[in-house]
């Protein structure tokens, strides 16, 4: 699914379009027919001999299955099908609204908890507070801190206090991904 939204851009009826031949493809794959179905389609196996998933397979290899090493009968073929269905088909794809995942979801609802504890009643401001966490979330700080200046009718001289001080923001929040990435994997 994630190579579909990059290749068509999200687009939703293309997207369904692909999806049957995908599961033909993949089951074809899996059964020892990896040639042409594989070869032009968006599975990313590309049927070759060093490029297909038989070969690309950690897992494949430790247990020593090789291309054609399976030999799934007619009920293999339909288990393999509604299997790959669960993730690669119209109902899966209509349920992924808008591709999102867990980990996106509890960040924005972690976000918004910042925003907008539930121990406190924020009976004027609370459309303002959740437009700042959702701000926050699309954008980086120093972006979300413009842009609020900005609409305010703020505007920010080139080589103000603030504009130096968001690019330190910047950098640090720059220093702060690849440090996270480098340590955390």
């Amino acid at each position: 699914m994630k190579s579909l939204f990059a290749k068509y851009n999200g687009d939703r009826q293309q997207i369904s379009k692909c999806l049957p031949r995908i599961v033909k493809s993949v089951v074809n794959c899996y059964s020892g027919n990896c040639s042409d179905t594989c070869r032009w389609s968006i599975t990313l196996c590309n049927g070759g001999i060093k490029t297909s998933w038989w070969n690309k397979s950690i897992n494949f290899s430790s247990h020593g299955l090789q291309n054609g090493s399976l030999k799934p009968n007619k009920t293999d073929k339909l288990l393999i099908e509604s299997l790959l269905e669960m993730k690669l088909s119209q109902t899966a794809l209509n349920q992924m609204q808008f591709f999102s995942n867990t980990t996106k979801c509890e960040s924005v609802n972690r976000t918004i908890s910042t925003y907008l504890p539930k121990n406190k009643n924020f009976s004027r401001n609370a459309i303002g507070r959740a437009s700042a966490a959702v701000l926050k979330v699309n954008n980086k700080r120093d972006v979300a801190l413009a842009k609020t200046l900005k609409a305010v009718g703020c505007g920010l001289g080139r080589k103000s206090r603030v504009a130096v001080a968001l690019k330190k923001i910047r950098k640090h929040d720059i220093y702060d991904c690849a440090y996270q990435k480098k340590f955390t994997g």
